[in-house]
């Protein structure tokens, strides 16, 4: 299976998948796009989400809202 595939849909429509199923999935994913595709990072957050990051012990302010979000990672040098 490649590294940013979905799992497998549950057998029973009604089954939900496991916790750990979507955590792994959205961990594969979301560190996939950090690597290989950062100008599209943005795409994981709503115009309601904070982003944080940090260098060493010290902590950024938060940044809302998806469009600074992808200002502040284009910053950062991932892309």
């Amino acid at each position: 299976m490649p590294e940013t595939a979905v799992p497998a849909a549950p057998a029973h429509e009604d089954e939900a998948p496991a916790p750990s199923t979507v955590g792994n999935t959205f961990m594969r994913q979301y560190y996939h796009f950090l690597a290989k595709e950062p100008q599209s990072l943005h795409r994981f957050y709503k115009d309601e989400s904070r982003w944080c990051h940090g260098v060493g012990s010290r902590m950024e302010e938060p940044i809302a809202g998806q469009r600074a979000i992808n200002e502040q990672i284009l910053r950062c040098g991932y892309a």
